[in-house]
Formats: structure tokens, sequence, C-alpha cells
């Protein structure tokens, strides 16, 4: 789950999504195109996947971080997106 996707869903809270101010109109657009089987579909995104690889091993997968799909992770002073 996205933010993108969360504040779909959830338009009345979009700027808890840090969703730039301009993008409410962006947003509505796109929910006039969904139908409800799609907002059902989006409703079934999860904010963490763990894929095991075999073994012990297991990859976390996620928006943002784990504790947030609002953050933004930096490595040595470089945005990873």
């Amino acid at each position: 789950m996205g933010n993108h996707e969360a504040a779909l869903l959830q338009p009345h809270r979009a700027a808890d999504f840090q969703i730039a101010p301009s993008m409410p109109p962006a947003l509505d657009w796109c929910a006039r195109q969904l139908a409800e089987a799609d907002f059902a579909f989006l409703r079934t995104f999860l904010p963490l996947v763990e894929a095991p690889l075999g073994g012990q091993d297991t990859m976390l997968c996620f928006h943002g971080s784990p504790q947030a799909n609002t953050d933004i992770i930096l490595f040595p002073g470089k945005l990873v997106i």
C-alpha cells in the first residue's frame, strides 16, 4: 500500500499521506475512473509483504519504509526511489 493508494481510499486524509496540495484534483479524477471492484482491489494491498526466499531467508517488501508508506529512505546522501 503506497501513499497514493491510501489517499485514494481515504481522500479526507490526503494530507496525512504527504500528498502535495496540488494533488487532490488528480486524486479526484483517478477516483472517478475506478469502479467499486477497483477500490476493493486496492483495499487488499498490505503495508508489508514478506516473501520467502528459501531456507531461513525472507524478503520484506514495503513502500516508503517498514514503519510508514510516507517515509523517504536515504542511502549515503542519495534519495532511493
